[in-house]
């Protein structure tokens, strides 16, 4: 009887865990989304001197064109993370359910 308390309790701490993830992989989605829009106007600016060109210097240019494909790359990283935290959340949550389906252990 103890073996089986035991056993549903690692199952509900690994479904909140799994749980866990994927909340914490949206979090960092969400909190760099609300960083982009806070600097929305910064971005805009960036993009249009960029293919603009009116009145910068070919230095300022080639820095915000950097700056523009760090937030690129720095967006892809984000979505790579948010895709492996959803992963193994949702791996973590389905080996719960199944293990609280499985009677016979």
């Amino acid at each position: 009887m103890d073996l089986q308390r035991e056993r549903r309790r690692s199952l509900n701490s690994l479904s909140l865990c799994g749980t866990g993830a994927i909340g914490l992989g949206l979090w960092s989605v969400i909190k760099a989304i609300m960083t982009f829009f806070a600097n929305r106007n910064y971005i805009a600016e960036m993009i249009s001197n960029i293919y603009t060109n009116s009145g910068v210097s070919e230095e300022e240019v080639s820095l915000k064109a950097v700056a523009f494909i760090t937030y690129l790359i720095i967006l892809a990283f984000l979505v790579l993370v948010f895709s492996i935290s959803l992963y193994v959340g949702k791996c973590a949550n389905a080996e719960a359910k199944k293990g609280k389906k499985d009677i016979f252990i």
